[in-house]
């Protein structure tokens, strides 16, 4: 796991939650989500970081809201065999989740809501990863690059 802190700027990811909460990203999962003007901006800018070319199909992305979680897993199962890299960045802020604990964690590795809030937590491959579940609001962007 790898942690890039700032990936996002406040501003941006407001837009994504308004967004989400207005109901216009709902519908749009899928490579189509990494050409959306909100979320094309912040795409370039990680996967600059992260040395990537281009996202190329099947890499998609979505903003997600699950407050039940996610139990311990890796995403290239036999569901996306293709994934190389997934990514999640925190959108709202830390103050909207009801309870204390991790946002995310993993074998060995746990990530505050402070600390993943406009970061991006970087998992390759086959890296078992969970999200407890929560009270309140943890709305995610979430990335899945072949």
């Amino acid at each position: 796991m790898t942690l890039l802190p700032g990936v996002l700027t406040a501003a941006e990811a407001a837009g994504l939650v308004a967004a989400y909460d207005a109901g216009a990203l709902s519908t749009v999962v899928g490579p189509a989500m990494l050409t959306r003007p909100l979320v094309a901006g912040p795409v370039r800018r990680l996967l600059a970081l992260l040395g990537e070319p281009a996202p190329v199909s099947p890499s998609y992305a979505r903003v997600e809201h699950k407050p039940a979680g996610h139990a311990l897993h890796h995403d290239a199962g036999p569901h996306m065999p293709w994934v190389r890299r997934s990514v999640s960045v925190l959108l709202t802020a830390p103050g909207e989740l009801e309870q204390a604990g991790p946002s995310i964690v993993g074998e060995g590795w746990e990530v505050s809501a402070a600390e993943h809030h406009l970061a991006a937590v970087v998992m390759g491959t086959r890296e078992p990863h969970a999200v407890p579940p929560h009270a309140g609001r943890r709305i995610v962007l979430l990335m899945f690059l072949a």
